[in-house]
């Protein structure tokens, strides 16, 4: 049954539907069986270019990158002028040739057996149409894949790194450097999402029509000239603008255009750029019933859909604290069943209490302020320990170069995604400690590496010059590997001096390592380890074992309903004690 589903309000156009259908239980098992056996492969024949469906790659990761290239683009000066084009493409899935899919899976060298059974998934396909309710004639089509399959977005990122094989083949097409040290960047690919960065010129036009007329070509996909905009460095001339606008067919890129969820242009007032998150979560809320919702009900909203939606914005930018305690302000409300328009309501719980994990007594909820930084510690983590990647490239080459994370300030002219990594820098700090090897790639006095210090950094003495002393290896002495005591006396206090001589170094054939040390589950569970740093510590006010009871029924209960009555049970009887 294949039902149309509005992308926006009032839709009047069949493009202003998307064509949704279910696939059936036994289709799914086989396309399951073959997204297992492609999966292992796809990162070795993607390339870094596209960031959807695969495992190491991440949306932020990609929202980053176009945020960089975008920066660059507006702040460009120089003789060349420069451009960048997001491109949306028509109907993505429901346009992709069925001989093309095979002819690029015989490409990537699938056997014949397997192309065989891909091509009986798609193309055994019939619809019947819903229209208004009403059931229409039977549908076979002719092309396009499904929705909602597992093997789909497999299919779909193999036909799309065609569009990258010719994007680099295409020397007429020259790619952007955000900096000298930095890979040159020509296009960035998310699902359908895609954008190109190159000079703006002739010689580029020609190179991205070339490629687009291909491309639709041989897969069947055509570009939304309604969608796709262009954005222009201001070194441009209006009349060269024009020009390429009408080659290309697209449009000026204006505030408030998005990519991947987040505008590509940013204002310099942060509170009006987000208040959109607000806005759709009170639309959330106020969608949901809250008086015929039981307590569990709202708690599951709430933690599933309600504090979830803004994710994607906050695991790349740093949400202002008043706009994150307005959205805190509007869950609190929700949850304590506030009428519409008044301003009182009453409140049997701090929301303090209600924000504590489940071991420790609370219900779980998360103060967005708090999940903010935790999003965007993940990002940090990854580039303070070395992360090899596209964004990690780019951002060491702009911002750090040869610097350390840690020691890095923000400056005037910066982009708003470094200000936002930036924030992280002090969490990621307090759960990490590096591992001394060679001592050659820690700084001593910016990074964490003593572990038995409270900021893990030795502290200096008065009158001390940090810049005689740039590595932990200028620390020893060569001879004997030990710590130089007369260097520690002239640089450290003694409190330093002590915990430095606990630290052991692993070798002189290691390298400096980075490690997470609130759990030795780092790399499965680095999020909830965070979040534990971001904790608020549980105010004991109530009376003999009932605190230790709460943390019990948190650590115990798995049902969200049976954690709430057996919560609000100790509670009160607390309270009539």
């Amino acid at each position: 049954m294949l039902v149309l589903i509005p992308k926006t309000k009032n839709a009047s156009n069949l493009n202003q539907f998307r064509p949704i259908s279910l696939c059936n239980f036994c289709y799914k098992i086989v396309t399951k069986i073959l997204t297992a056996r492609l999966r292992p492969l796809m990162s070795k024949i993607i390339s870094p270019h596209q960031g959807a469906f695969l495992e190491g790659r991440w949306i932020a990761k990609n929202t980053v990158v176009g945020q960089e290239v975008a920066h660059k683009v507006r702040k460009h000066k120089g003789k060349n002028g420069l451009m960048l084009v997001k491109i949306d493409m028509k109907k993505a899935y429901d346009r992709l040739e069925w001989q093309f899919i095979t002819k690029v899976v015989k490409l990537w060298g699938f056997s014949e057996d397997f192309r065989r059974m891909i091509f009986s998934c798609i193309s055994s396909v019939e619809f019947d149409l819903l229209i208004n309710g009403s059931k229409m004639d039977t549908v076979n089509p002719e092309r396009g894949i499904r929705q909602g399959d597992p093997l789909s977005p497999f299919l779909f990122i193999l036909c799309s790194e065609i569009f990258t094989r010719l994007m680099e083949k295409n020397s007429n097409i020259q790619g952007i450097k955000i900096c000298k040290e930095a890979p040159a960047i020509s296009h960035l690919l998310y699902a359908d999402d895609i954008l190109v960065a190159c000079r703006a010129n002739d010689q580029n036009v020609k190179g991205i029509q070339e490629v687009l007329r291909l491309y639709s070509r041989w897969s069947g996909q055509e570009p939304n000239s309604e969608k796709s905009q262009i954005l222009f460095s201001r070194n441009i001339p209006a009349r060269t603008k024009a020009l390429i606008k009408e080659k290309l067919g697209f449009k000026d890129l204006k505030a408030g255009s998005m990519y991947l969820g987040n505008s590509l242009l940013l204002g310099k007032n942060r509170s009006k750029e987000f208040s959109k998150l607000k806005e759709k979560l009170q639309n959330t809320l106020e969608g949901w019933k809250s008086k015929v919702l039981s307590k569990a009900g709202k708690a599951t909203l709430i933690k599933s859909v309600a504090q979830a939606g803004p994710v994607y914005t906050m695991s790349t930018f740093k949400i202002p604290n008043s706009l994150c305690n307005e959205m805190d302000t509007a869950i609190r409300r929700f949850w304590w069943g506030a009428k519409e328009g008044s301003k009182h309501y009453l409140a049997l719980k701090s929301w303090n209490l209600l924000c504590q994990p489940k071991a420790l007594g609370g219900l779980g909820f998360r103060k967005f302020k708090d999940f903010n930084l935790a999003l965007l510690a993940k990002l940090g983590w990854k580039l303070a320990k070395g992360e090899e990647s596209l964004w990690t490239q780019i951002i060491r080459a702009k911002y750090l170069r040869n610097k350390s994370f840690f020691g890095c300030k923000f400056k005037a002219g910066n982009s708003y995604v470094w200000k936002s990594l930036l924030c992280s820098k002090e969490i990621v700090r307090k759960g990490s400690c590096f591992k001394i090897g060679n001592r050659w790639g820690t700084n001593p006095w910016k990074d964490p590496w003593v572990p038995d210090i409270r900021d893990k950094t030795p502290k200096l003495i008065q009158g001390a010059d940090e810049s005689q002393v740039q590595r932990v290896a200028e620390l020893l002495n060569p001879h004997t590997l030990s710590w130089d005591e007369t260097k520690l006396q002239a640089m450290c206090d003694q409190d330093s001096i002590v915990a430095i001589k606990n630290v052991k170094c692993r070798g002189p054939n290691v390298e400096d390592k980075l490690c997470w040390t609130v759990n030795n589950e780092t790399n499965k569970k680095l999020l909830e380890s965070i979040n534990a740093s971001l904790r608020f510590y549980m105010t004991h006010t109530m009376i003999g074992g009932i605190y230790v009871l709460l943390c019990a029924i948190g650590a115990t209960l798995t049902e969200e309903s049976h954690i709430i009555m057996a919560s609000m049970v100790v509670q009160q009887n607390a309270n009539s004690i």
